[in-house]
């Protein structure tokens, strides 16, 4: 069943499409500290590991090391011997730049732990050093990309969709109320007491709430959230001619 879009706030948009912006350049700046090392360049399957793993992978891009095991010989007189990385890594000399591509990893899971990139408790981007390469992919000319569960994120931000046809009812009876609201010239009313006069919107506010509430409890309905309960027109200017997506 295809997805209607009801509402969007293009102000979330805006703010989350920055604020994933500005993490993405403080993840490429690292990407690029690794690069300066001159070691073999990253692919997607060691990319978190340089965040999570760094002395290991480091070590590993050094020597030739892989899964912990040193190999000698070729074939089948070849013989793999586990190496402690953490006690080899102490005997070689760090590639040019270690030092800062630590100082960069650094710097990024302190931003992450104090919060991170966010404008609101709502609005912030929910990616932690853990699963960071959930979020990117390193292309072929080793730039940083969104992938693609982030990037249908980016796309989404501040839309409210609806599927079924009880969310469409619901919501479009709140759109004929709104709309009552202001072809009754109730929004100038001013001090008459009349629940959604121009003195007491909250009434109406909370009316319409309360309605959803016994319609559709705990059910998307397409109405904006109520952090976003502002004024009426917003959601009359915002909530016009229904989108579908498949």
């Amino acid at each position: 069943m295809s997805l209607t879009l009801v509402w969007q706030d293009n102000n979330v948009a805006t703010t989350m499409t920055a604020l994933w912006g500005q993490f993405k350049t403080q993840v490429q700046g690292v990407l690029d500290l690794y690069t300066a090392t001159g070691l073999p360049a990253l692919v997607n399957a060691e990319f978190s590991s340089l965040f999570n793993d760094t002395e290991n992978l480091i070590f590993d891009k050094m020597t030739g090391v892989e899964n912990g095991l040193l190999t000698f010989g070729e074939g089948e007189s070849s013989v793999s011997l586990p190496v402690n990385r953490s006690e080899a890594m102490k005997l070689l000399q760090k590639p040019v730049g270690y030092d800062a591509l630590i100082a960069g990893i650094d710097a990024l899971k302190e931003r992450l732990k104090s919060g991170g990139y966010k404008y609101s408790v709502n609005q912030r981007v929910q990616l932690s050093i853990n699963n960071i390469s959930a979020g990117f992919i390193i292309d072929e000319g080793g730039e940083l990309q969104y992938s693609t569960y982030v990037a249908g994120l980016i796309a989404n931000y501040g839309k409210t969709f609806i599927k079924t046809a009880k969310a469409k009812a619901v919501h479009q009876f709140i759109k004929d109320v709104v709309q009552a609201y202001y072809d009754n010239g109730i929004d100038v009313i001013r001090g008459s007491g009349i629940p959604g006069g121009n003195g007491s919107m909250p009434e109406l506010q909370g009316v319409i709430m309360s309605i959803l509430y016994r319609l559709a409890p705990g059910f998307e309905t397409g109405y904006m959230p109520t952090e976003n309960l502002k004024k009426f027109d917003d959601f009359r200017l915002n909530s016009g001619d229904p989108e579908s997506e498949d």
